[in-house]
């Protein structure tokens, strides 16, 4: 639970472009505190995290969104969805889809995705496929 609330603060931080040592600093401890947060290796007080949510202009409880309500096999996809998304690029994927203004783009943009996804293991088009001749033909 505590890497749990600790990647949902990431995402929230990172998806909102807020410097980690600048909301360090607001909350009253250290970047490295911060980090240990995030990383659930440190677990956040209730009073700690409600100065997280206030400073983030968060409701409390998106920290604790889809949280232990699945059974355990799901929690361990979910826990992996996080680090994915808490890692990598998957912030700035975000960060980039939220600020996208146009409803009709941001539904382009999530269409196209849910196509790559869906079609991931399917072989590629004959289309797509390029034949390259022996060299002196």
């Amino acid at each position: 639970m505590d890497q749990y609330i600790g990647g949902r603060l990431r995402l929230w931080r990172r998806t909102m472009d807020v410097d980690a040592y600048l909301l360090a600093e607001r909350i009253g401890i250290t970047y490295q505190q911060l980090q240990k947060y995030e990383k659930g290796m440190n677990r956040i007080s209730a009073t700690r995290l409600y100065a997280i949510a206030r400073e983030l202009n968060v409701p409390i409880d998106y920290f604790y969104q889809e949280a232990g309500l699945a059974p355990q096999a799901e929690a361990v996809n979910g826990a992996a969805r996080m680090a994915a998304l808490t890692g990598g690029g998957g912030a700035d994927l975000l960060k980039c889809y939220v600020s996208i203004k146009d409803p009709s783009v941001r539904k382009a943009v999530l269409n196209l995705v849910r196509s790559i996804v869906q079609n991931r293991d399917a072989p590629p088009p004959p289309s797509a496929t390029v034949e390259i001749a022996p060299p002196g033909n």
